[in-house]
């Protein structure tokens, strides 16, 4: 008899106590100039790299994001902290006219490094809304290699 065992490990952000919460104008400031440290690391040999993270993050009724999961990896453990960290410092308008005490709502945030790009890229779904806050990135950054 054969038996199997799968386990799961879900990771989670929370906001540090006290931290200036981010809009999406700060999200993409301030990722940037986070990311412009990783980006040697990261590129190391090669001409340029990328990669993309999906996090779903809960929301207060104030708006605030109480916690951010991680569900798609970037595949580099440190771009997933960075990402995680600041996906939970976010701040939206607070939600209108949904009931309950918090929502869901999806993020994926995504980076690009090459010798004079280092930008991050983010689509994240208005909690509560139909709105959609993306940032494109810059007209020089490396594009993800088609599939």
């Amino acid at each position: 008899m054969a038996a199997s065992c799968i386990s799961s490990t879900q990771q989670y952000f929370v906001p540090t106590a006290g931290q200036e919460r981010i809009d999406s104008g700060g999200l993409r400031s301030r990722g940037d100039a986070l990311l412009a440290a990783e980006c040697p690391r990261l590129r190391g040999d090669k001409e340029s790299d990328n990669g993309a993270a999906d996090f779903t993050i809960t929301v207060d009724r104030e708006g605030y994001v109480t916690r951010a999961r991680l569900d798609r990896s970037s595949g580099d453990e440190r771009i997933d902290q960075l990402f995680g960290g600041l996906t939970a410092a976010l701040q939206f308008d607070p939600p209108a006219s949904t009931p309950g005490v918090s929502l869901e709502s999806a993020v994926t945030l995504a980076y690009a490094c090459s010798p004079t790009v280092a930008a991050i890229t983010f689509q994240i779904k208005q909690p509560g809304g139909d709105s959609v806050y993306v940032a494109p990135p810059p007209t020089d950054a490396p594009q993800n290699p088609a599939s």
